[in-house]
Formats: structure tokens, C-alpha cells, sequence
């Protein structure tokens, strides 16, 4: 090999080095260090709050097989205690539908929230898993105890 050959092994060695080497702080490879940030913001490494009670969220439904009104295109959930919700459905073709009230139980670990309703009508129960990209925002699926089921985006809008 010429000397040439020799200096640019040794640039693109070098430069590869640096590029792939070590960092001075380790915990910015470490992923224990960023699940450890997370759970001291109130965040499991999944980004779901620890708690719904007293936050708002607005569904826009982007699929759904056999779920039935009033969850058939958008529709807010403001949960109001650590319990307890109200679902207010987006009428389809401005109609005016009824909020629904019930209860719920939160596992933040697992992102699922069950539902059941109180009123209008107290016989439906329903499932959400739910999956945060960020503190605020996420994917959602439901599934309904006829195997119906549903996928939407969600924005928390208050607080």
C-alpha cells in the first residue's frame, strides 16, 4: 500500500472512532437512564399519565367495524374523577346525540382503560387500550363485548 492508501485507512478509522465511540456521560447510551426520566415526569416509558382524572381528550375514529353510535366519527371524554367520565359523541349530520355517563378503571401500566356505562345505557361495557406517543396524544382501540371494534387518534385537550 502507498502512503496515501495508508493516511485515508487511518481518516476513515479514526473518523468511524469517534462517530461509534464512547460519550462521556454513559447514561446517554443507557436506556435505564431515559425510563428513569420518564417515570420522574409521571410517565410510564410508554408516555401514559399515571392518572386520567380531570384531563379531557378528543377521539377523531379512524376505523371502526361494528361499533355503534355514537362512537362511529369523533367524539371528547372528560374524566372526571379518578372513576367516573362523560362521553360527549360528535353528531354525525347534525344530529344531536346524548352524552353518555359511567364509570372506568384505569391501568396505566398497560394503557387500558374499562368502561362501563351508566347512562344512557347501563348495559354497555367497552375496552381501550390506549398507546401514548407523547404525554398528549396517542392511538387508541377499543373493542365492545359483540367483538366489535375500533381504532382512533386522540389529543388531550384540557387541562
Amino acid at each position: 500500500m502507498n502512503s496515501r492508501a495508508i493516511w485515508l485507512s487511518g481518516l476513515l478509522l479514526t473518523t468511524v472512532w469517534f462517530w461509534a465511540g464512547c460519550t462521556e456521560d454513559d447514561s446517554f447510551n443507557d436506556p435505564n437512564q431515559a425510563i428513569q426520566t420518564n417515570q420522574n415526569n409521571n410517565f410510564p416509558t410508554n408516555q401514559a399519565p399515571a392518572s386520567l382524572a380531570g384531563r379531557t381528550y378528543t377521539f377523531t375514529v379512524t376505523g371502526n367495524v361494528n361499533f355503534p353510535e355514537p362512537f362511529n366519527s369523533g367524539y371528547t371524554i372528560d374524566f372526571i374523577s379518578e372513576t367516573s367520565y362523560v362521553l360527549h359523541p360528535s353528531g354525525q349530520n347534525n344530529q344531536k346525540t346524548p352524552d353518555r355517563q359511567g364509570n372506568y378503571a384505569y391501568d396505566a401500566a398497560n394503557g387500558i382503560v374499562h368502561f362501563a356505562e351508566t347512562s344512557p345505557d347501563s348495559a354497555r361495557v367497552f375496552e381501550a387500550v390506549l398507546t401514548f406517543i407523547s404525554p398528549t396524544t396517542g392511538t387508541a382501540h377499543l373493542t365492545g363485548r359483540d367483538a366489535e371494534s375500533q381504532d382512533a387518534v386522540f389529543l388531550q385537550t384540557a387541562p
